[in-house]
């Protein structure tokens, strides 16, 4: 149980004020008597503290009495300049270093990606985490942000064939599904010149790699546990790299032998990502799955995202400063029967679709609380993301965040025209 309790300063302790020196002699604990024998002072009242200073301690380290021990790591003298110093270089960095994402319309949602937070963002399995991180890592790839990617749903050859793709301009999805080698095997001139284009692509990521020019790196271990996560995330310290990006946190697993569960594993990881974010500086990605419990209403996938629907929603909440969902946005003008007919398996799920959109909405968000329910959309063709053309975008933005407010209805009311 904790208790308040109140600095008290024993009859031992003759200052009745701190020190205020400049701030070396404060930070510097160690003295010299009249013998020339060494003593140290406490960093606090300035009082001898009879201690021989710890075997490694370093000089400007900050020692303290007995009366002022319980300071040690929270003495505002050297809390708050340090506080003050990390703000004004947060201040001070110029926006060329901000991690942005791909579209405008989704940093004006989500954000800037900001050293020392972590940003999640959300969908149900399907849909649409690894297409969406895929144009984010090919964003950054073109932008020379240096990330550090750990997949726990696809190999690491699905990743560099995802980014090669994007490089030489070929849909990432002919070429995962292989619809390309068939199609040039048939014959094709323009899926045969793409063929060659990705394979050219590959030498010159592997000449890039050999030559140290490369600006990602991918975690290879199979299985994501607790281990791994953390001697990645040193890896990524060490390394210099701006972002750390897990795909999805949900399937990391309990160290073998120690018989820890998954959940208390991923739980355990969101909270080392949060201290590992803060305590080197580094923007943190973790890519999250709504309960599946949730996915059972066939009509989920087209509704805005809440954050009743997170996995382990206490610890998200926790440790976000931001987090978005995606999702299928449902098209606006729908005859009632039609969504009942889905709604009870008479139909499929994709007539009630807005075709080639994906919808994000703002689940959470510490720096801009008034976005929270807000929705943008963007054009999905063939694994690329795009900006929707201005006049649909401005149709869909009004039938969605000026119409829809969130109410429990299936679907947006009718669009205004």
């Amino acid at each position: 149980m904790w208790r308040a309790a109140r600095l008290i300063r024993p009859t031992s302790c003759q200052n009745s004020q701190p020190r205020r020196d400049d701030v070396k002699d404060r930070i510097d604990c160690l003295d010299v008597d009249m013998d020339g024998r060494e003593f140290t002072r406490c960093a606090y009242c300035g009082e001898r503290t009879n201690r021989l200073p710890p075997a490694g301690w370093d000089r400007l380290s900050a020692l303290y009495c007995e009366a002022h021990e319980s300071l040690k790591g929270r003495d505002p003298q050297f809390v708050i300049p340090q506080a003050i110093g990390d703000a004004v270089a947060d201040l001070r960095r110029p926006a060329s270093e901000l991690i942005d994402w791909s579209l405008p319309e989704i940093t004006d949602l989500a954000g800037y990606l900001l050293p020392g937070t972590v940003t999640y963002a959300c969908a149900f399995p399907k849909g649409g985490k690894t297409t969406f991180l895929s144009n984010q890592m090919a964003h950054w790839d073109r932008t020379g942000r240096r990330v550090w990617a750990m997949p726990t749903e696809s190999r690491p050859k699905g990743l560099v064939t995802r980014l090669a793709c994007f490089r030489v301009g070929v849909a990432p999805d002919e070429a995962m599904s292989r619809r390309l080698r068939v199609r040039a095997d048939a014959g094709d001139t323009d899926a045969e010149q793409q063929l060659r284009a990705l394979f050219s692509e590959f030498d010159r990521m592997l000449a890039g790699v050999e030559a140290d020019g490369c600006n990602y790196a991918i975690e290879p271990s199979p299985r994501l546990t607790r281990t791994t996560f953390r001697r990645s995330c040193q890896a990524a310290a060490e390394g210099g790299y701006e972002l750390v990006v897990v795909d999805h946190v949900d399937h990391i697993g309990g160290d073998p032998g120690t018989g820890e569960s998954g959940y208390a594993a991923s739980e355990a990881v969101q909270h080392d990502a949060l201290e590992f974010a803060e305590t080197f500086d580094i923007a943190v990605l973790l890519m999250s799955q709504f309960n599946t419990r949730i996915a059972k209403d066939p009509l989920a996938m087209f509704k805005r995202p809440q954050t009743d629907w997170l996995w382990m929603k206490g610890v998200k909440d926790q440790v976000a400063t931001t987090m978005f969902g995606l999702y299928r946005p449902m098209a606006p003008d729908l005859e009632d029967s039609l969504v009942q007919r889905v709604r009870t398996g008479d139909e499929e799920p994709w007539k009630i679709a807005l075709p080639n959109t994906m919808g994000l909405a703002d689940m959470a968000s510490r720096f801009g609380g008034s976005k929270i329910g807000r929705t943008t959309h963007i054009q999905y063709d063939h694994g690329i993301l795009r900006s929707l053309p201005a006049s649909d975008a401005f149709t869909i933005e009004a039938a969605y965040n000026g119409i829809h407010t969130g109410s429990p209805s299936d679907r947006p009311s009718r669009r205004i025209r």
